[in-house]
């Protein structure tokens, strides 16, 4: 069945009824993050219903801690003020005693883990591309703090911003690194091999800001890995402005949610991609959002579209602990807000509503795929070989504008500096 014509089936006969949590802790009054007025995309002030309802949506779900979403990128600074706290921490390892204390496979992976072993890169003296470790930071960009910022940062902690995900807990793993010509790039193979560690090792959410133009059946098997063990995988669309299909955003996998950029004027961001084999939009230019050095930015891109749709996915995984990816997936495209500026932008003409996503719903009619959610770890089905010179699916961050000169550098406090 078509994404659209599920999407259709589920418009017409939506079973839609609220549940209210009365654990909640954030209300719709908004968080006191001292940049909350400048994230549009969650709470628009200037535009009426261009926003996702992230505020109606936390007071259904503030996200569970128990909640793991993998997050796929460059690499990260671990200890930006708004970040640090809500970083996963293996709860079977001990660290630095250099033993594999749970056994996986990996020494002292405290938070995740660094797979870029490359034979050549961009070497400015901190480099660090040649060799795995269990160090998944990295200074020479800030891609992964964006991403990372935008679907988990601290919220209700006085500064910064609030990431969608309210308190659910983010699994790091760096799949990226510069090439010799100083260009941030992403191995297919790194991401793979982080795939297969997220899913063995308990995440419940995966979200992977890259891609290129390349088919790869061992990556497509890699998703389907993951999926098929309870993992919801949401992949950004792409940057070209182009209807052509980019991967991993464009393999059609039951789990799989591809997503767009929408304006705060719920239009098509100009530089994202679209088509049928996009699933749904969300939010993705002028998003403000963390970066290396406890310093905050504005920035434009897919990359940022695909954690919004990922967060929601961790708050529906915490509500509704028992749906498979499918369901998630089918929730996710069925309670879109409609738009018609949006009607060729992705297969629902719609840009994402986290809080119509969390009210409850009959599920019998969702494609199932037999999996749940918490079902990682299940050893039945194999895992699927990755080969290291496979970098099919690998390609650039879905970046458009990274706004990090001086005057465009955001504090804390809301304040250019």
């Amino acid at each position: 069945m078509s994404n659209r014509l599920i999407f259709m089936v589920l418009l017409i006969f939506p079973g839609l009824f609220m549940v209210f949590n009365p654990d909640a802790a954030i209300s719709q009054e908004s968080p006191n993050d001292s940049l909350f007025s400048q994230q549009w995309g969650l709470n628009n002030l200037n535009t009426s219903e261009a926003d996702i309802n992230m505020l109606e949506a936390w007071d259904i779900e503030p996200g569970d801690p128990n909640v793991i979403v993998a997050v796929i990128d460059m690499g990260f600074d671990v200890n930006h003020s708004d970040l640090q706290n809500n970083i996963w921490k293996n709860p079977g390892e001990i660290p630095d005693n250099g033993i594999d204390d749970d056994q996986n496979g990996y020494i002292d992976d405290i938070i995740g883990w660094d797979f870029v072993n490359q034979s050549e890169g961009y070497d400015d003296g901190n480099s660090d591309f040649q060799n795995e470790d269990n160090d998944p930071t990295m200074a020479q960009s800030s891609h992964g703090n964006e991403v990372f910022g935008v679907l988990g940062a601290t919220t209700n902690n006085s500064i910064g911003i609030a990431g969608v995900t309210g308190r659910c807990k983010m699994m790091l793993i760096r799949a990226g690194y510069l090439n010799t010509e100083g260009k941030a790039v992403l191995s297919g193979a790194s991401i793979s091999k982080g795939i297969i560690y997220a899913t063995d090792n308990g995440a419940h959410v995966i979200n992977i800001s890259s891609g290129s133009n390349k088919y790869s059946n061992s990556y497509h098997d890699v998703l389907k890995y993951a999926i098929d063990h309870g993992v919801v995988i949401v992949c950004s669309a792409g940057n070209e402005g182009s209807n052509s299909p980019v991967y991993p955003a464009a393999y059609d996998l039951d789990g799989l949610i591809s997503v767009g950029a929408t304006t705060d004027e719920d239009k098509p961001a100009q530089f994202s991609n679209r088509g049928e084999w996009v699933d749904v939009s969300a939010p993705g230019q002028h998003i403000v959002s963390t970066m290396n050095n406890d310093r905050y930015g504005q920035i434009h891109g897919t990359s940022f579209s695909a954690p919004i749709v990922a967060g929601i996915a961790a708050l529906l995984v915490s509500h509704y602990p028992d749906w498979t990816p499918a369901q998630i997936k089918t929730q996710i495209m069925a309670t879109v807000d409609v738009r018609e500026s949006l009607k060729d932008a992705n297969a629902t003409s719609g840009r994402v509503n986290a809080y119509r996503a969390l009210l409850s719903a009959e599920t019998d009619d969702v494609t199932d795929t037999g999996s749940n959610n918490n079902t990682t770890g299940n050893t039945a089905q194999p895992e699927p070989a990755v080969s290291s010179g496979d970098d099919g699916g690998g390609g650039g961050c879905f970046l458009s504008l990274t706004r990090e000169s001086l005057s465009d550098c955001i504090d804390s406090k809301g304040v250019h500096k």
